[in-house]
């Protein structure tokens, strides 16, 4: 991956079928998300529908290197400016949202790319968060030389995660008028060539 290219978020329109690719720091593609559909584009972050999307890891030595399809609804929000991306997914009567650690993503390539740093969250609708794979970060950093600069950009992400968790930030992702929004989106661009839906490219 060109981390010096310059993403182009115009590019990114809405009814757009893409890729995803997530890099390891040593440029090393290990997942791959087929032909999700932009759903929603606006200054601060891009919107992908993940529902029954073929999904494929190649993980070194692991059990998870395999292919698999995403059969929930689930929908990815990658924030523009910020070290994270999140995903949204019903679960077990509600919603979870996995938060990833992450590079601000670049487009290219018809793929959304970006580079994975290790550690990630877990949230619940009903409150209830979990901090997971710090154990990947402490093996990943050593093994791919992870810079003092980037481990230092970790931890600070990590605390303003926490904090965003505490201020309420991803509820508003997970709120029915905003679901319904969405839904109402994923199901306009099922079809391609529609025009840009106003009510969640607008959102604050």
């Amino acid at each position: 991956m060109n981390s010096q290219i310059n993403r182009d978020p115009y590019k990114l329109t809405p009814g757009k079928t893409v890729m995803i690719h997530a890099y390891k720091f040593n440029g090393w593609l290990y997942r791959c998300w087929d032909f999700p559909k932009v759903i929603a584009d606006n200054e601060k972050y891009t919107i992908v529908d993940l529902t029954n999307i073929k999904i494929i890891s190649a993980e070194k030595n692991s059990m998870r290197s395999f292919v698999n399809w995403s059969n929930k609804q689930a929908f990815w929000v990658f924030m523009k400016k910020k070290w994270f991306n999140f995903r949204i997914s019903k679960s077990n009567g509600g919603y979870k949202i996995y938060i990833n650690l992450a590079t601000p993503f670049i487009y290219e390539e018809s793929a959304i790319k970006y580079y994975d740093l290790d550690l990630d969250f877990k949230y619940y609708s009903n409150g209830v968060w979990s901090e997971v794979d710090i154990k990947d970060l402490d093996e990943n950093s050593r093994k791919f030389n992870y810079p003092a600069k980037l481990i230092d950009i970790i931890h600070d992400v990590e605390k303003e995660i926490w904090e965003l968790i505490n201020k309420g930030f991803f509820n508003k992702f997970i709120e029915p008028n905003y679901l319904e929004a969405i839904n109402d989106l994923m199901n306009k661009y099922k079809e391609v060539n529609h025009k840009v839906d106003s009510d969640i490219e607008n959102e604050q």
